[in-house]
């Protein structure tokens, strides 16, 4: 089952520990589908996820301690970057790194045949514990990371959660007879494999809208979405209610966790004939807001106004990308920053950096006057733009420009101040 480690009295602070974490990333030959860093927005908390992870390397500094968690049916990878990290880590700060069991670990415990020693024995074990949790379908266990996560009765299947979503075990991926070392190469690539097609996925954001509707988007391409309401699907000039998105894709989504699906990737020349399907599903998205959307803020008469809604997660991002054009950065530097930095989908970034240029170049018409934002959007709609990518990029203009405005009249203010100061 999971297996915790506690690193006491090191000297290595925030910083030295992300340095420690870059150094062991720069080594890596695999990709990793997750950047390892302690900061105060995480709770200095960080996942380790790779290619050939299973469960990942949980890793959390509280009262100048780190805990280091490796959950059952961690695999042969996480146990090496495990030790790899920390072997780094005693390196630079000393210190003391104790197993639960009791057991003192030196710098010389921790090498790579150790660790794949202890991976397998481990993971054994865990396969036996998990056969048990599927053999009592009347029992549903909530052990967080542990393996018998969440037992599906129905299905008859564990739930194991990594970080955003979950991956299914059932009693077909498991060996009929009790599981030997010689199983465990074929069902932790089984893991890895399922691991690596959800963390290399899109993670779509939902964003909320005036009317408190809940939109994520679709590119066609492997993408993690929670629950919203509405999906933009690329393709189409409205979006989807979620429901019927479901329904229409059918066995090719995946529930991989509490409200989280799995969209799949596409085929170019399956797309016209999907979109077909859908297209008689797109709804308006002002018309969704009238009939099921909630109490608008103060001041709204329930027309979609851009600039008053708050919405989550995506705002930054697109924010990031106004702020970045409005400062004279090339469309194409912005594109290679959203896909070296935040590791957007390349068609992704361009679909988006070429959706803000379209709806900044809007907003002032032939005579230099500013256009009403409803009045961009619309135009954008015209142009083939979706409503709701259109609505989110002018509510994100309407963002920046405004802070930008704010921010001018605050340095005039300290300004006259220091002016009268003077005086």
């Amino acid at each position: 089952m999971s297996v915790e480690f506690t690193l006491s009295g090191s000297t290595l602070t925030v910083p030295d520990w992300n340095d420690v974490f870059d150094e062991w990333s720069a080594a890596q030959e695999e990709e990793l589908f997750t950047e390892p860093s302690f900061h105060a927005e995480n709770d200095h908390a960080t996942l380790i996820l790779g290619v050939g992870s299973v469960r990942g390397v949980s890793l959390r500094l509280e009262d100048e301690e780190v805990a280091v968690r490796l959950s059952a049916l961690a695999s042969r990878v996480d146990w090496r970057n495990a030790y790899a990290i920390l072997r780094i880590a005693l390196e630079r700060g000393g210190g003391q790194l104790e197993r639960e069991d009791g057991t003192v670990l030196r710098i010389d415990d921790l090498t790579a045949d150790a660790a794949r020693a202890h991976a397998v024995r481990d993971f054994v074990f865990s396969v036996g514990a998990v056969k048990n949790a599927l053999e009592q379908p009347e029992t549903t266990e909530h052990g967080g990371d542990d393996a018998a996560g969440e037992t599906d009765d129905a299905e008859n299947r564990v739930q194991l959660p990594i970080g955003l979503f979950n991956v299914s075990l059932g009693s077909s991926d498991l060996p009929d007879v009790p599981c030997t070392e010689d199983d465990v190469p074929a069902l932790e690539s089984l893991l890895a494999e399922r691991v690596e097609r959800y963390a290399s996925a899109f993670h779509g954001s939902t964003m909320i809208l005036a009317g408190r509707a809940r939109l994520s988007t679709w590119a066609l391409i492997p993408t993690l979405v929670g629950a919203p309401d509405l999906i933009a699907v690329q393709g189409l000039d409205e979006p989807i209610p979620l429901v019927p998105l479901l329904r229409e894709l059918g066995e090719q989504v995946e529930l991989v966790g509490d409200d989280v699906h799995f969209l799949p990737e596409v085929a170019e020349a399956d797309q016209p004939a999907l979109l077909e399907r859908l297209r008689p599903h797109a709804v308006s998205l002002e018309a969704w807001i009238e009939e099921h959307g909630g109490p608008e803020p103060d001041g709204a008469d329930g027309e979609v106004d851009p600039s008053v809604e708050a919405w989550e997660k995506a705002a930054p991002i697109i924010q990031l990308v106004v702020a970045q054009l409005l400062a004279g950065e090339p469309p194409p530097d912005v594109i290679d920053r959203l896909t070296g930095e935040i590791g957007m989908p390349e068609e992704v970034a361009e679909m988006l950096v070429g959706a803000v240029v379209a709806g900044m170049a809007e907003l002032q018409g032939p005579q230099g006057e500013m256009r009403s934002l409803p009045d961009v959007i619309g135009r954008l709609a015209e142009k083939g733009m979706p409503r709701p990518l259109a609505l989110l990029v002018i509510q994100a203009v309407a963002e920046v420009l405004r802070g930008a405005a704010e921010a001018s009249r605050d340095d005039g203010d300290e300004d006259d101040e220091n002016a009268d100061d003077d005086a």
